[in-house]
């Protein structure tokens, strides 16, 4: 997984980067240690967005947390939360918005 995990945050082909999005980790993605781990390595240095770090000293860009936000499974989404909790607001915040948004869109055009 762990790979996987680095392939996916460096990966510039579209279609193999949702591919393992899709097919591996929106669904496999299950281990908080493994993401731990990930995420204190040396692997991410800088993001297409700006980088935290959380008390712990795991490193992460805002994008790579929506993805990984988007995981079913709620251990990866409690971890995030707890180590990056201003990212989990702004998350928060945006996904919410967004989907009330639309919803409220869909009733008005129903």
């Amino acid at each position: 997984m762990l790979e996987i995990l680095n392939h996916y945050v460096w990966c510039r082909v579209g279609a193999c980067y949702s591919s393992i999005y899709r097919y591996l980790l929106i669904d496999y993605l299950d281990d908080t240690k493994v993401l731990d781990y990930f995420l204190k390595s040396d692997k991410i240095k800088y993001g297409p967005s700006p980088i935290i770090i959380s008390n712990n000293g795991a490193i992460i860009f805002y994008d790579l947390f929506y993805d990984l936000m988007l995981v079913r499974n709620d251990r990866i989404k409690t971890y995030l939360e707890i180590e990056f909790p201003e990212y989990y607001i702004k998350f928060k915040t945006k996904y919410y918005l967004t989907n009330n948004i639309i919803l409220l869109i869909m009733t008005q055009i129903l």
